[in-house]
């Protein structure tokens, strides 16, 4: 009704007849509640591609949430932001995802990795794959599910950032670097950006000092509780091949 009284003002500007057009008054407009209903006739768990994929993958509205998930080879990422597309801060939301693959049924921890939340699972490349993520943010519970035809992988190369860092190479290997005000972390992953999860090692090196990484095989990092500033350099092992890389500075 909105678009018929502008259409209607506009013709009425470019006439002589000083006479205006009656318009019935529309229904009252109040704030819109964009809540998505979870159950009940005609409930969506979500609303898919209402937003556009900030990491490739498949956005649904929860509420006052978004929540995008990819499947991936090394699992589910889910990243959730808010109504304005700001990140949520991770250390208030925790949850599980229920995975279903070539292996069956599987339930996992979601684990915060960087600027998302990650369910670890071996996901075979064009295999279809079934999840159903239930959050909790800021103590309020919400459930979402994806699905894929087939679990995709990043082409070779790919330099997008997966965990919130900034990501170099080494031969055909990526490293991503994240840090926290206490915390370093180094993803490595191979040229389609696959965690290597085996023989990994290293030390990183800052004001000189050197501290030895511990690596997560759950997420694939390589981390240490020390204050990153000026130059970070990590010295890292894969297999029997050694590399340097330096960060920051």
């Amino acid at each position: 009704m909105r678009r018929l009284s502008i259409a209607l003002f506009i013709v009425a500007c470019g006439t002589p007849e000083p006479a205006a057009v009656p318009v019935p008054p529309g229904p009252p407009v109040g704030p819109v509640d964009k809540t998505v209903a979870t159950s009940g006739p005609g409930a969506h768990a979500a609303t898919p591609h209402r937003h556009s994929a900030t990491h490739g993958g498949e956005v649904k509205e929860l509420g006052a949430f978004q929540v995008e998930g990819r499947f991936l080879k090394s699992g589910l990422l889910v990243w959730v932001n808010d109504a304005t597309h700001t990140p949520i801060d991770l250390a208030t939301v925790e949850g599980t995802a229920v995975l279903e693959g070539p292996a069956g049924v599987t339930t996992v921890m979601l684990v915060s990795m960087g600027d998302h939340l990650h369910a670890p699972m071996t996901l075979p490349e064009g295999v279809a794959a079934d999840a159903v993520v239930t959050l909790k943010i800021a103590g309020r519970p919400v459930s979402v599910d994806f699905r894929t035809g087939a679990v995709g992988s990043l082409a070779a190369h790919d330099h997008t950032s997966l965990h919130g860092g900034v990501v170099s190479m080494w031969k055909d290997h990526h490293v991503e670097y994240v840090a926290a005000p206490d915390r370093v972390r180094f993803y490595v992953t191979d040229g389609k950006r696959v965690p290597v999860n085996e023989r990994v090692s290293g030390t990183v090196t800052i004001g000189g000092i050197v501290t030895p990484l511990a690596f997560d095989p759950a997420t694939g990092a390589l981390s240490a509780e020390v204050t990153p500033a000026g130059m970070v350099m990590l010295a890292a092992s894969v297999g029997e091949e050694t590399f340097e890389l330096g960060f920051g500075g």
